[in-house]
Parts: structure tokens; C-alpha cells; sequence
């Protein structure tokens, strides 16, 4: 093989290697992102569950408005209050 020809081969070679590097590092870069959405992901759906958790709902009702508005409404059980009766 005479000289530029060779030469091209080399430069067209370490061309083709510098580009397979550059997307292997791009590739892994990316895998990284993935990992790293999934634990910003995975944190969100902790603090959403730690949330429902304290605001009182459950499964059976559609929102958490809804099932703490009976315990408003609830009149309270004279049995429990501590205030004197009244004299009749």
C-alpha cells in the first residue's frame, strides 16, 4: 500500500474509533439519566403514598375531602363531653 493510502486508512481507523467511543459514552451517559429518573421517580411515588397516608384516605373512598366531612357533621357524644349537664 503506498503512502497516503496508508496513511488515510489510519485516519479514517482512528476516525471510526473515536466515534465509537463517543457513543458508548453517550449511551452510558443516558443509562445514567434512566437510573437517575428512576430514583426521582421512585422517591415521588414514596412521599404520594407517605401523603395519602396522612391526609386519612383509603381505598374505598374517591377523595380525602370526602370521607373526613362525616366526622365534621358528627354531633358529639354527650356521653364523652366533660362539661356538666344542665339542671333541669
Amino acid at each position: 500500500m503506498p503512502g497516503p493510502v496508508r496513511e488515510f486508512a489510519r485516519t479514517l481507523l482512528s476516525f471510526a474509533l473515536t466515534r465509537t467511543r463517543l457513543a458508548a459514552t453517550e449511551i452510558e451517559e443516558q443509562a445514567l439519566r434512566l437510573v437517575e429518573i428512576l430514583v426521582w421517580l421512585a422517591l415521588a411515588l414514596f412521599f404520594l403514598g407517605i401523603a395519602v397516608v396522612f391526609a386519612g384516605c383509603d381505598a374505598s373512598t374517591i377523595g380525602c375531602a370526602s370521607s373526613h366531612a362525616n366526622i365534621r357533621r358528627r354531633k358529639p357524644d354527650p356521653a364523652l363531653s366533660t362539661e356538666p349537664a344542665p339542671l333541669s
